[in-house]
């Protein structure tokens, strides 16, 4: 008995984001759009406005009734207020910090950079890009290390 098959959905390319400006503009528009979840994870985060866009969005995607889970490198948001992301966790929002600021880590950052300095080891393992998984059919690349618009 031959089964059914049926074609699967057209996935589009991946499009390459080259700016900055550029990726968060799509960034945006797809947490905009959301409607189940969104899963975003950031190494750097900064209360400037980006951050303070980004911020709105998702709590604004939150209390539509999407779940949002945010996950942020404690390092690279170590700059931002206590009680930035009070709003998103009142709307229902999920934002959670690894890899917690430690005098242990802060020996291990030291020794990786020393011993890369004097070429007898690795850099930090740490990874620098950002990755922003959307469901399908979108698909969002930005570019490594995107900077701030402007």
């Amino acid at each position: 008995m031959a089964h059914p098959t049926s074609a699967p959905a057209a996935v589009p390319a991946p499009r390459w984001l080259p700016t900055g400006a550029e990726a968060f503009e799509r960034m945006l528009a797809a947490v905009a759009r959301a409607r189940h979840s969104i899963r975003l994870e950031y190494y750097i985060y900064r209360a400037d406005g980006t951050g303070d866009r980004f911020r709105a969005a998702l709590t604004a995607a939150a209390r539509r009734g999407v779940r949002v889970q945010l996950l942020l490198d404690a390092f690279g948001c170590s700059g931002l207020p206590a009680d930035y992301w009070r709003e998103l966790q009142h709307a229902g929002g999920e934002p959670r910090v690894f890899n917690p600021l430690t005098w242990r880590l802060f020996a291990l950052r030291n020794h990786y950079l020393a011993t890369d300095f004097l070429g007898h080891g690795t850099a930090n393992p740490k990874a620098h890009d950002t990755d922003v998984p959307v469901p399908i059919p979108e698909r969002l690349i930005p570019a490594p290390q995107a900077g701030a618009p402007g």
